[in-house]
């Protein structure tokens, strides 16, 4: 019920075994130099993934103090989740992709805590997770939300978004980069109502 970073470590260091053959199987299917380049895949990957210079003088501090950081959250809040309950209402990745497994080392000196929050109504929860064309499920005050464009909340429902396949085939599999829902700003728009 609980994350062991040793553990962690190993398994993550096993699957970085065969992360330098996947991204140059990547680079040749997809035409990216760079992820054919075993000293640049990593550079490029959190570049395009993350707008994270690995370059600059602080760019692994960060990627250190910010990605991985959060992600090792998100594997703690899981497991606390259906062990526990949700040990946070209000805590999310703020991130479309995941850290290379490479890059998982020195786990234990992280530390993983959570403010609990408050659960959102059952509403509200349909609006942090419906897309407009869903609205009608919705009472009118909150599909007006939604849809009307003078809405304090409106950019949260793009008509038009990018998807990144990530390396896959077929347009269902590619990640969806949809604008995460700011929790204050939506509980703001909810309260006018």
């Amino acid at each position: 019920h609980r994350i062991h970073p040793d553990r962690l470590e190993a398994f993550a260091a096993r699957l970085a075994e065969e992360e330098r053959a996947y991204f140059n199987r990547r680079g040749v299917d997809e035409n990216i130099q760079e992820y054919c380049d075993p000293e640049l895949y990593r550079v490029a990957y959190y570049r395009d993934k993350f707008r994270l210079n690995l370059d600059a003088p602080d760019g692994n501090e960060r990627l250190r103090g910010q990605v991985i950081q959060s992600y090792l959250e998100g594997l703690h809040w899981v497991l606390q989740y259906y062990h526990h309950g949700c040990p946070s209402w209000t805590w999310y990745y703020p991130y479309y992709f995941a850290p290379l497994c490479s890059d998982l080392r020195d786990l234990g000196s992280y530390k993983v805590r959570f403010l609990k929050g408050k659960p959102f109504t059952p509403l509200t929860q349909l609006l942090g997770v419906l897309p407009p064309e869903s609205s009608g499920e919705l009472p009118p005050p909150y599909r007006q939300l939604m849809l009307d464009l003078e809405s304090p909340v409106r950019d949260f429902y793009p008509a038009e978004f990018l998807t990144d396949l990530n390396g896959k085939r077929f347009d269902w599999e590619a990640v969806v980069l949809l604008p995460f829902i700011e929790e204050r700003r939506l509980l703001e728009a909810v309260g006018s109502i």
